[in-house]
């Protein structure tokens, strides 16, 4: 009996370490899985984006400059609102804000407005982009004019951020000032993202050196967190691979539409990863625990061999 006791402890205490062992091998191949699926799962967000980005700015181009190239719709826009005419001409700014709601309806824009040389709005189909606000990138509405081709930008002008692609209007070589066509950069934008990428969703704006969260479908509590963890110093969160920690998990950041005032912040919450997590796991543990119970079984037999 001392002999059977004298092998059956030390090999209980073999099994047990034994056990210790491959659960701690499983939670340490559980946490770096769990980091590569999520490094993994950020950098296909990131490249969605990018090609979520590229269809949308690509279509507003094509769209817009057909818009501005139409002969017709801009020598009834440029005599209604006298471009090129008399100084104290008569203006028939109604009929071309309805004229570009119309447009606008019908090639999927949020709104459509006529911009002058000086990049003030003259007529607009929407309260998004209102009449008598100035796009101020002067930059951008020189090089529509040298390059003779759209550009694209995003403009906040009060009533929240729009992606607006700006094209140059003309008459056979008259310049009649700019054509903008724009693509809210709302919810249900973000909504079409989020689902894009598989992942959750947020978006700030630094405005006036205030953070706002103007959407998200991440948890309440992340949510309330996000403006003040990013803060408004937002010259370090514009690296290809910035990423910012809440204390338990890493969030991915990214400009959208390489605006200077709007950041993306995607989250992949740790249940998104875990039935893949469990399904690598599983065969690990079930081979430990028949391992394990092979070799007590042996250990048993041993024993009793032992002390007949």
């Amino acid at each position: 009996m001392k002999r059977q006791q004298g092998l059956l402890i030390p090999g209980l205490l073999l099994v047990s370490v034994m056990a210790v062992l491959i659960f701690w091998a499983s939670y340490q191949q559980q946490r770096v899985l769990a980091e590569q699926l999520q490094r993994t799962g950020y950098e296909r967000s990131v490249a969605v984006q990018g090609l979520f980005e590229q269809l949308r700015v690509d279509a507003l181009n094509s769209k817009g400059s057909a818009l501005a190239n139409n002969q017709a719709f801009v020598a009834y826009v440029a005599q209604a609102l006298n471009l090129g005419g008399l100084p104290d001409g008569a203006v028939d700014v109604s009929s071309v804000s309805d004229l570009l709601g119309e447009r606008a309806q019908q090639l999927e824009f949020a709104v459509a407005a006529v911009l002058d040389d000086s990049g003030r709005v003259l007529a607009s189909s929407d309260a998004v982009v209102p009449r008598g606000q100035r796009i101020s990138d002067q930059d951008l509405l020189d090089s529509v004019v040298d390059n003779n081709l759209p550009q694209t930008t995003v403009i906040d002008m009060g009533n929240g951020p729009v992606l607006a692609s700006v094209s140059p209007m003309r008459r056979g070589g008259l310049f009649d000032g700019f054509m903008l066509a724009g693509l809210r950069l709302d919810a249900a934008m973000m909504e079409e993202l989020a689902q894009a990428a598989a992942a959750e969703v947020s978006l700030l704006q630094l405005n006036r050196g205030e953070v706002s969260l103007r959407y998200s479908n991440s948890a309440p509590n992340l949510q309330q967190q996000l403006p003040a963890l990013v803060g408004t110093d937002w010259a370090i969160h514009q690296g290809p691979q910035s990423m910012l920690s809440t204390g338990t998990e890493t969030l991915r950041l990214n400009s959208l539409f390489g605006a200077d005032q709007l950041l993306l912040a995607y989250h992949l919450p740790a249940s998104a990863s875990k039935p893949v997590l469990d399904e690598v796991n599983r065969p690990l543990l079930l081979a430990g625990a028949i391992g394990i119970a092979l070799f007590a079984i042996w250990l048993w037999w041993l024993s009793r061999r032992l002390t007949r």
